[in-house]
């Protein structure tokens, strides 16, 4: 039987007798890179270094360095103040409008009740001028409005396109409802035509004496007890009168009413 033999150990080599020279590494040339990688620490001195900060840090430091001018706190109140008007007036005109477009106010209508000429100098040649006193009726159409006149308005009294007399209308009576009005029209210095000069005489036409009056009025709407805006209304009437002297009545009148937006 064969016997087992171990196999025989693997010493190292031993070392060289002498050791071989280590060679340093050759610098290489400025315009090749280093293929070497690593970690390197390199030391600066403190007063040599320098910071350039980024774009967005460089505009939020210019903005700290010259910052905007600051808005007074009266122009800020000032602009809100305006702002809020303008709205308001807005919505005042569009509450206005559609009020106005809702209730569409009708025109008045006019009746005239009496026409009398007084000549306050009946003895003096020298005051040849009349007064003519008219009395209107004014009626509301409106169920939901009320009209209220005003001062201010202007009345005119002619022949034939003649002007003969002017005046004020004043209203003596209102109501929801109805007015009266008092014309008191003073008689132009002019010379009058000759058919009115004869109707002061009572000689004029059987026909009666045509005639125009003029007026226009400012009225103050009312919705309930809301007031609203202020308007004019002018009126026109074609009147017929017996005569111009005592005891003269209406024969036939006529009058048309529009309100003015």
């Amino acid at each position: 039987m064969a016997e087992w033999v171990p196999p025989p150990s693997e010493k190292p080599n031993p070392p060289p007798d002498h050791p071989l020279p280590i060679e340093k590494p050759k610098p290489l040339p400025d315009n090749q890179p280093s293929l070497s990688s690593g970690t390197y620490v390199v030391q600066v001195p403190k007063e040599q270094i320098y910071r350039v900060p980024t774009p967005e840090n460089a505009k939020l430091a210019e903005k700290y360095r010259n910052p905007p001018p600051r808005k007074s706190p009266c122009f800020s109140c000032f602009t809100r103040l305006g702002c809020f008007l303008i709205i308001l007036v807005v919505l005042l005109a569009t509450l206005v409008a559609l009020v106005y477009f809702i209730t569409r106010p009708k025109s008045p209508t006019f009746v005239i009740k009496q026409v009398q000429v007084r000549d306050p100098h009946p003895t003096s040649p020298h005051h040849p001028t009349h007064e003519y006193h008219i009395k209107l009726i004014s009626k509301n159409p409106n169920t939901q409005m009320s009209i209220s006149y005003q001062k201010g308005g202007t009345a005119f009294l002619y022949y034939k396109d003649k002007q003969i007399a002017k005046g004020k209308p004043r209203p003596s009576q209102q109501s929801h409802r109805s007015t009266t009005f008092q014309l008191a029209l003073s008689g132009s210095d002019a010379k009058l035509p000759r058919e009115i000069q004869k109707s002061f005489k009572g000689k004029g036409s059987k026909a009666g004496v045509p005639l125009s009056l003029s007026i226009d009025v400012p009225v103050r709407l009312y919705l309930g007890s809301m007031k609203l805006w202020v308007m004019r209304v002018a009126v026109g009437c074609d009147l017929t009168a017996s005569t111009l002297a005592k005891g003269t009545r209406v024969v036939s009148h006529k009058c048309h009413a529009k309100i003015k937006t």
